[in-house]
């Protein structure tokens, strides 16, 4: 304190020595001592201060490093420093700090300056986030210094595999894997060494990565999918993470190798045909082009022409951007009768030999770029299409002309030759040079016209991953290869580069001397450049464009420009003048005085005012500016209505300025609370402690011309337009002080309402309020267990009368966590809100009034599900005892596959009850446990019953045991049954784990990975089934057969082919209401009646599982009597049941069944024995393997043991001849065995 100071006397308002001084007794000793000292002897106090701040730290956790925050605070009497965090995970909640385990606070005190010291031991990325120190020593706003620490976790990426190869025409998908600490892992996928283009075959998914709550790492699930797959998707594909200061980028490669095959060309028994009837073919992309001859149509040329019709275009060519080397697709597809004759044509020039519908370029290179269309022509008519660019991405060809300083001009070009070889050698020289970052030569072509050599430079140069092209140097690193060039061969003149295949900068006066400016770009594209306005150019979203145009042929030029947007009427022109003062004062009074004249502003003018708006978002400081540009906003609301629905973001905007007013609003006099007031919106804001915070009630009123003032917001009103209430522990979450932000608005021009949903009117002026932190960042409130109340006077209400507040992400007045509760007095709407933003009184003009917090029905899983799966599941228990007591079902094929099948349907009965306990519990780790496994064990059920149509076909055409690989048939359908699935689930986790464990939803596959990775693998197993089934069938009956044959069919195989289509169609009902019974966007009573129907179905179809079981086979319910029977004691009756099993299974092979399940009815033509193959003797050391084995001989008569070792094989002649007579004597010994 200067010593002069202390003689002065001064009224001071306050007890702080900011911008004044107080009444001091002058005393000698009280100067002698130091300036503690002094103002403890006066009893002055100074806020505390902070003149250090600490500073940021990035580290790495391996490295196991200390970080050391450091705050220096001055102020009397001593602040008192603490030391508070704030996650990045919850950033409205700061965690006060104390020493101990990894902190530890160190404070030195040192001639009235206080350095406070926080010592991070060991950082761990758990430690990232934000460390504030706080210096309060009693003044109103404490002294806060804020660092940031960041811990980096170095990332790991994971890739598919290294190798892949496909057929031309399948799809393949790529899946890359990366975890790490920041959320900078935006993964790039490349192709050799380029950027990948997605287009509409090739497309990436998941590049962006995504915070995971439960671990606080960031992961990123790219996919890179290839759809239809082309030899020009050959290569090497990388995954690449981006680069970091501190950690490494990260890459891996998988290589794709596309097998050719040609379309035209079908594989027969006697040769090779086309598909083409009649007509030829030719090989297409994917698939196969048949160009018929006269009066043939169809796509097989198959049918002949009986009406006629033009020509029409199906599809017409499309643009094509590619890389260098790239295969281009150009498709014209069209319909007609008589089939139109198709011709392409590049530049208006007709392709030769060219008549496919697809036009396809392979190793594109720079000579094919052009102008591409097609035309169709019958007896009917001609059409022509539409032109379709084919561009080259990364390649830019530039051009230098050289001539001889000869005079004549035939001399000129004897001398321009020698000239050619000398190129040759500069190739050998140049090509390969990066001449500019990223762009080098790959070519260097030299062409004599007339008098001159043309020298054309093709580069090679860098894209972004948006498909940019980066030209930046190269003309200059082309001029330095000339001049190179030109030094070795004196006598020749070589002109300045010119960029040959586009345009090069080029400027345009726009007015006066205000220039925009044009890029370099390529032969048909097309410039977009911001309007120039001062410093804010690039935010007022007006934008002037022209083309290069030219033919690849010829030099680009640059075409007449569209300049439109950027020719200012004089409010724009004065405001963008005023922009490029970078005088921010002068700026404010322009942009104020400018937008008194607001409601005649066009949607240009309104971009331009908005932007210098918020340019002067940090000068609000300034008194002056600071007026000016609460006028500006106030103007604004002026503007017509529909220029904001022109432009709604200009109107979110101006919202957005209202806010940073808000928290940027200075204070005078060392107050805590400050207002200000414009006829149309209005500001309360005021700093405070949350240890001092009361609750507080804020009121509006409006004067007599329906507008706001400096007395709108005193809160004297006895009936106010509007007032709202905040709760007690509205800031019981805050740390350090906050501001507080009431304001109100009397009109709703801003709020601009999308076109979706019921049309919501505003009844009343718009109140809103917001808390800022210490640091000016606006916090977000919601969800508050005490509400904030509202009340609004209305006028003008017909329809229902809502309380709402603004959603900015739908654009809309919303109703979410508002409840309306009384209507209150005459005119008066009163109502509660549980989160802050813009709220107000408004009317739906149709649909039901909505009262209260809307919230979406939950899904619940019903008891019924529990009920039918344990019954269900006791009852096939019992089918697959019956199969398993009858030794000769357990033993064939066809009951090692239905054991197997109704086993794993056991298991799905348990992980349904698994997966809707984990519903039940809300556990995201267990329920995505149970919907992996739910996903597994359902396709793997689906899997059997393929398993066992397919075993049908196998045995009716084929046979089982034939061969080892057949014999091994039930071995290799259990391999494949239970590995198959688990690829499918691997590559749908892959693709989207996330839809495992969705809130609100039953513990099974949800959204994408249930459609892609559950229902079209289904769906195509459960039709190949179908398929396999049906083919069995019709075998049976279309197959020619005797009548003994015949009968065997009726009682044996085809009952077995109905029953098991009968349980299977049954099985796929059930579970399409088991589907949707746990759909997550089912719920309600839709989802509760979908889940008794499926409970009831589920049992019905275990009971039919068992019935038939039974029923379907003789040996099933021999095998029950007989288990009923040693049961009782009895034992005569299933002797009786073993001959008659034995004496039915070799009627079936005396007819030529076989044991290879075929019939054989060689012996019909041919009387010779049947193949041992086919049929063997029945004895007891001959394995059955596709039919039920023989009774054990153990209840066997000894005169049938010894018929069974004497018996010879059957031939095929004695099947038909002795059918009845062998039946008589069967008949015989069964009497005598009884």
């Amino acid at each position: 304190i200067p010593r002069e100071t202390l003689f002065n006397d001064f009224e001071c308002p306050n007890e702080y020595l900011n911008d004044c001084e107080a009444n001091i007794t002058f005393s000698e000793e009280c100067l002698s001592g130091n300036l503690e000292y002094i103002l403890q002897c006066f009893d002055v106090q100074t806020s505390s201060q902070l003149i250090q701040p600490p500073l940021n730290f990035t580290l790495l956790q391996e490295n196991q490093e200390t970080a050391s925050f450091s705050c220096v605070f001055t102020g009397y009497p001593q602040p008192q420093i603490s030391w508070t965090f704030t996650s990045p995970a919850n950033p409205n909640n700061s965690q006060p700090i104390v020493s101990g385990d990894q902190y530890n606070i160190v404070t030195i005190v040192e001639n009235m300056t206080y350095t406070s010291t926080l010592n991070i031991s060991n950082v761990m990325f758990s430690n990232t986030g934000t460390y504030s120190c706080i210096g309060v020593n009693g003044a109103p706003v404490p002294a806060v210094g804020v660092g940031n620490l960041t811990v980096l976790v170095r990332p790991t990426l994971t890739l598919t595999s290294s190798l892949r190869t496909i057929n031309e025409t399948e799809s393949t998908s790529l899946s890359c894997q990366v975890e790490g600490s920041y959320p900078g892992l935006r993964v790039t996928w490349l192709k050799d060494s380029s950027p990948v283009i997605p287009n509409s075959r090739i497309t990436l998914s998941g590049l962006d990565p995504i915070l995971d709550i439960n671990t606080g790492l960031y992961n990123t699930n790219s996919t890179l999918n290839i759809d239809n797959a082309a030899v020009a998707d050959n290569g090497t594909y990388s995954c690449l993470t981006p680069f970091n200061p501190i950690l490494d980028s990260l890459a891996e490669e998988i290589v794709i190798i596309v097998q050719v095959r040609n379309e035209c060309v079908i594989q027969a028994p006697d040769g090779q045909l086309s598909p083409c009837v009649q007509g030829y073919c030719i090989d297409g992309d994917n698939s196969y082009f048949c160009q018929c001859f006269d009066d043939y149509t169809g796509t097989n040329c198959d049918q002949q022409v009986t009406t006629t019709e033009p020509p029409r275009f199906v599809t017409e060519p499309a643009d094509q951007r590619l890389l260098l080397d790239g295969r281009a697709t150009f498709s014209c597809i069209v319909t007609g009768q008589p089939q139109p004759r198709i011709s392409w044509f590049k530049n208006g020039d007709e392709i030769p030999s060219e008549i496919s519908p697809n036009l396809i370029i392979l190793d594109v290179q720079p000579s094919d770029r052009g102008v591409y269309s097609c035309s169709a022509t019958n007896s009917e008519g001609s059409i022509q299409s539409r032109g379709a660019l084919l561009l080259i991405q990364n390649v830019a060809q530039y051009i230098s002309f050289v001539t001889s300083s000869r005079n004549s001009t035939r001399r000129k070009r004897q001398e321009l030759a020698p000239l050619e070889m000398a190129l040759a050698e500069a190739r050998i020289q140049f090509i390969g040079r990066e001449v500019a970052p990223g762009a080098s030569i790959y070519a260097i072509d030299g062409v004599i016209a007339g008098s001159e050599l043309q020298i054309i430079f093709s580069v090679r140069v860098p894209i972004t991953s948006t498909g940019a092209v980066i030209t930046d140097g190269v003309t200059d690193g082309l001029n330095d290869v000339v001049d190179e060039v030109a030094m070795a061969n004196p006598g020749f003149e070589f002109s300045t580069v010119q960029r040959f295949d586009g345009c090069l900068p080029e400027s345009t006066t726009v007015f006066g001397n205000v220039n925009i400016t044009w890029p370099e770009i390529g032969t048909a594209e097309v410039a977009n450049v911001a309007c120039p306005c001062g410093s804010i150019t690039d935010t007022t979203g007006l934008y002037g464009n022209r083309t290069c145009g030219g033919d690849f042929v010829s030099i680009g030029v640059w075409e007449t420009p569209d300049i439109r947007q950027c020719q200012y009427n004089d409010e724009s022109r004065r405001l963008c003048q005023a922009a490029a003062l970078n005088n921010p004062l002068a700026e404010s009074v322009v942009l104020s005085n400018v937008s008194n004249n607001a409601e005649n502003f066009g949607a240009d003018t309104v971009n331009i005012a908005v932007s210098l708006l918020e340019s002067l978002g940090e000068f609000l400081e300034d008194e002056d500016v600071f007026n000016n540009v609460l006028d500006t906003i106030n103007n604004l609301f002026d503007v017509r209505d529909n220029v904001y629905e022109e432009t709604p973001e200009s109107a979110s905007r101006v919202l957005s300025s209202i806010d940073n007013v808000a928290a940027n609003v200075p204070f005078s006099n060392n107050s805590n609370r400050t207002t200000v007031a414009r006829p149309q919106f209005a500001l309360d804001i005021q700093v405070v402690l949350p240890e001092n915070f009361n609750g507080l009630t804020f009121s509006v009123e409006l004067n007599s011309d329906g507008q706001l003032d400096d007395n709108s917001l005193s809160g004297d009103s006895t009936s106010p337009a509007g007032s709202l209430e905040l709760p007690n522990d509205l800031l019981s979450d805050v740390i350090g002080s906050a501001r507080l932000a009431f304001g109100t608005l009397t009109g709703d021009s801003l709020f601009v309402q999308s076109s979706t949903g019921p049309t919501r009117s505003l009844r009343s002026i718009i109140l809103s309020f917001d808390v800022y932190s210490f640091n000016g960042t606006k916090m977000i409130v919601s969800n508050l267990q005490t509400p904030i109340s509202l009340s609004f006077e209305v006028s003008e209400v017909t329809g229902n009368l809502l309380c709402a507040f603004w959603d900015e992400e739908t654009s809309r007045f919303s109703t979410e966590g508002c409840t309306k509760m009384n209507d209150g007095e005459e005119g008066i709407l009163n109502c509660e809100c549980d989160h802050l933003s813009f709220f107000g009184a408004v009317e739906e003009e149709q649909g039901p009034t909505t009262e209260g917090p809307t919230s979406e029905p939950e899904y619940e899983p019903q008891a019924i599900i529990f009920v039918g799966c344990i019954i269900a599941l006791f009852i096939v228990v019992l089918a697959i005892i019956s199969h398993l007591i009858s030794a000769s079902l357990r033993n064939s094929h066809e009951g090692k596959i239905l054991v197997t099948s109704h086993l794993t349907l056991i298991i799905l009965y348990i992980v349904i009850i698994l997966a809707t306990a984990a519903t039940y519990a809300n556990s995201d780790g267990f329920c995505g446990f149970s919907s992996g496994v739910f996903h597994y064990i359902s396709i793997v059920y689906f899997m059997w019953i393929f398993a066992e149509g397919l075993y049908y076909v196998i045995k009716l055409r084929y046979g089982i045991g034939g061969s080892p690989l057949t014999r091994r048939y039930f071995i290799i359908m259990l391999i494949l049954c239970w590995i198959l699935p688990v690829l499918i689930v691997l590559i749908s986790v892959a693709a989207g784990h996330e839809y495992y464990a969705l809130d609100n939803a039953f513990c099974r596959p949800q959204q994408y990975p249930f459609w892609y990775g559950y229902i079209i693998p289904i769906v195509i197993i459960y039709i190949l089934a179908f398929v396999c089934h049906i083919f069995s069938i019709f075998t049976l009956i279309l197959n020619p057969m005797n009548s003994a044959e015949t009968t065997v069919r009726k009682q044996t195989t085809l009952p077995h082919l109905v029953v098991a289509i009968i349980l299977h169609v049954g099985f796929g009902i059930v579970w399409i209401f088991a589907l949707t019974g746990t759909d997550y966007s089912v719920v309600g009573a839709p989802s509760t009646a979908t889940q008794y129907i499926f409970g009831f179905l589920l049992i019905i179809h275990a009971i039919l599982v068992f019935v038939f079981t039974l029923v379907r086979t003789e040996k099933t319910r021999n095998a029950w009597r007989s288990f009923l029977n040693r049961a009782t004691g009895r034992s005569a009756k299933y002797e009786i049941a073993a001959v008659s099993e034995n004496i039915y299974q070799q009627k079936e092979e005396a007819i030529g069944l076989g044991s290879s399940g075929r019939f054989s009815r060689e012996g019909s033509i041919k009387k010779k024995p049947l193949d041992s193959d086919d049929v063997q003797p029945l004895n007891e050391e001959t394995p059955d393997i596709d039919d039920d084995k023989h009774v054990d001989t153990a209840f066997a008569t000894k005169e049938e043991k010894e018929t069974k070792e004497t018996k010879k094989p059957i031939t095929s002649d004695t099947v038909v001849v002795n059918l009845e007579a062998q039946e008589d004597e069967e008949d015989d010994e069964k009497k005598t065995s009884l």
